[in-house]
């Protein structure tokens, strides 16, 4: 299977990824309102926590699996799915079990005796769901190991039509538990699937490989808890967020920023997801001035797209409020243009990140994410008497600038690579990216009309400025060329 072809699928299972949660966020707000679409943040962050239970048995594989394929020992691969199958299944379990308690204890404290109630009903069916994930991801990961990304993602997309397609028509019945048992009947299927075509693709030698050998796990673990840190530290800042601004706040605005947060991190993840492929790229370079001058061309590259994704997505903010809300809400612009900044200076400090996981500088990673915690918390108790729903969006934020900067400072004590002069070309476009948060904060709420003409105007200028790009040239004519 091609480089190329394995990208164009990963970008055509994010977009059904993408496409199936903005449907879902769609239906909650329409049947369930802002409570429900809180509450559901709440157990996603409880979920999301949990994926660490795995034990990064996953990103193991991966390594593993293509080690294994370029040594031609693909024996090897049988004891290691097997090992982690049976890891996760008896080891998974407890955890995910604390998890239960440890979230019904947090959610107790912040909501009311019926939402509580609601919330202990459909946490249950939200980790089953994470456990059938678990199993899941070992035939999932030494797909993506032995480079068959395209089938992986196949069997997703698939998952993802079926996942909204039940959604749509119990959500109105049943609640977030529809969502739940939408989510189980999900990974039932990634799981049928993944172990079929991996005994149908030959990788592995039974169809459900069940071992389990100490220096096997070893190993496994050895290799995956240096990423589940860094992990378990991305997963708490969400909850800390979330925590936080439903104590002082409510559940309407945790919904607001879980929307709006959920829909930036996807359009994010468009962008960085192209990244992935500088990890095995940096880790073989050992030269310092190729590995300069490659990780510079990176920059070029992702500032380009970060900060042109950052200006479409100000278009359409008053599109996706009425599409989702039902009119052009606020709060949602405000929150929306808050956490876009701080998620940009994420994008654009991108490189760095990936570059210090090929350069296993993971120390970095982990301060950085500590970061984000520690200064949210802070901020949270040191401002506690002053929040309110306009000005809650930017203890997140700020811990997200923040923690990328820390990053980048660090990364350049390494490497003698300026963010700054390399991404002071896109100068313009950082005009364009000013003008229109103004135009959709400042004019919009007032004058309507002159804020549509000023945006037609500067979407002129926007692609005026792009038809004269040769990064775009350059981007399309590598990407997107015949296979």
């Amino acid at each position: 299977m091609s480089d190329k072809q394995n990208k164009i699928w990963l970008l055509i299972s994010l977009f059904f990824s993408i496409s199936s949660q903005f449907i879902v966020f769609r239906i909650i707000y329409k049947y369930l309102g802002p409570n429900q679409m809180g509450l559901w943040s709440l157990l996603s962050a409880a979920t999301t926590l949990g994926v660490i239970s795995n034990f990064g048995f996953s990103n193991g594989l991966i390594k593993f699996g293509a080690q294994f394929i370029a040594e031609k020992k693909t024996k090897r691969i049988q004891l290691f799915v097997g090992t982690a199958n049976a890891a996760n299944i008896f080891l998974s379990l407890p955890l995910l079990l604390l998890f239960y308690f440890l979230s019904n204890v947090f959610a107790k404290s912040i909501l009311t005796n019926s939402q509580f109630i609601e919330f202990e009903g459909v946490l249950p069916f939200c980790l089953l769901s994470l456990y059938i994930n678990n199993i899941a991801s070992s035939f999932i990961s030494i797909l993506d190991g032995c480079k068959e990304f395209k089938i992986r993602c196949q069997i997703q997309v698939v998952g993802y039509i079926f996942y909204t397609i039940f959604c749509l028509f119990f959500i109105k019945h049943f609640g977030l538990f529809a969502i739940a048992l939408a989510l189980c009947i999900q990974n039932f299927f990634l799981l049928i699937m993944a172990f079929w075509f991996t005994y149908l693709k030959k990788i592995t030698t039974s169809l459900f490989p069940f071992n389990f050998k100490i220096s096997i796990f070893k190993k496994l673990t050895a290799y995956g808890l240096k990423f589940q840190l860094i992990n378990l530290l991305v997963f708490l800042f969400d909850p800390i967020v979330k925590f936080f601004i439903t104590q002082n706040l409510g559940l309407a605005t945790t919904g607001i920023y879980e929307l709006t947060n959920k829909i930036i991190i996807q359009i994010r993840s468009i962008v960085v997801n192209l990244l992935q492929v500088m990890i095995p790229n940096v880790a073989g370079i050992k030269n310092k001035e190729d590995l300069n001058l490659y990780v510079s061309s990176s920059i070029k590259t992702n500032s380009f797209l970060s900060i042109n994704a950052a200006i479409a997505t100000l278009f359409v903010l008053p599109i996706t409020s009425i599409f989702f809300i039902g009119i052009v809400s606020t709060s949602y612009i405000q929150c929306s243009i808050i956490m876009l900044f701080a998620w940009l200076t994420t994008m654009l400090t991108a490189p760095f990140y990936f570059a210090c996981l090929g350069l296993e500088k993971l120390w970095i990673l982990i301060v950085q994410h500590f970061l984000y915690c520690l200064i949210s918390i802070l901020l949270f108790y040191l401002f506690s008497n002053k929040l309110s729903i306009s000005n809650v969006y930017l203890i997140p934020a700020s811990s997200l600038v923040l923690g990328s900067l820390f990053l980048s400072i660090q990364f350049k004590r390494h490497i003698n690579i300026s963010l700054f002069l390399i991404t002071k070309r896109y100068f313009l476009y950082f005009v364009v990216f000013l003008l229109s948060i103004i135009t959709v904060v400042y004019i919009y709420p007032f004058h309507e009309y002159l804020a549509l003409g000023t945006l037609i105007f500067i979407t002129i200028v926007w692609l005026i400025l792009l038809s004269r790009s040769t990064e775009l040239k350059s981007f399309y004519s590598t990407f997107f060329k015949p296979i």
